[in-house]
């Protein structure tokens, strides 16, 4: 017996809807309608809530891109950097320590 692929419906940006497979990412489902605007995503929202662009989307969503320039795109960024940051800092200096502080 075949199986049956779950079909769901994203509410893209503009209000319009589409039906997607259950499992796509963020940014498979909003390369249809999206495709400029996503070279310059950082995160998306899904119900409102920040995610990945690689997140995948499991159920009927309502989903939006967060572009870099917007000020929660900075946060996003200025998030990613600090983990590089930390990273080259433990590669160049062997043993240490990385906290958490602002």
């Amino acid at each position: 017996m075949a199986s049956t692929v779950e079909k769901i419906t994203i509410t893209l940006p503009d209000g319009s809807t589409e039906v997607h497979q259950a499992g796509e990412t963020v940014r498979e489902t909003l390369s249809s309608c999206c495709g400029e605007a996503l070279a310059s995503a950082v995160a998306a929202r899904v119900n409102g809530q920040m995610v990945d662009l690689s997140r995948p989307v499991l159920e009927d969503a309502s989903v939006g891109l967060v572009d870099i320039s917007s000020p929660e795109g900075l946060g996003v960024l200025r998030h990613s950097i600090s983990h590089i940051m930390a990273q080259a800092v433990q590669d160049i200096f062997k043993g240490v320590k990385v906290t958490i502080g602002p």
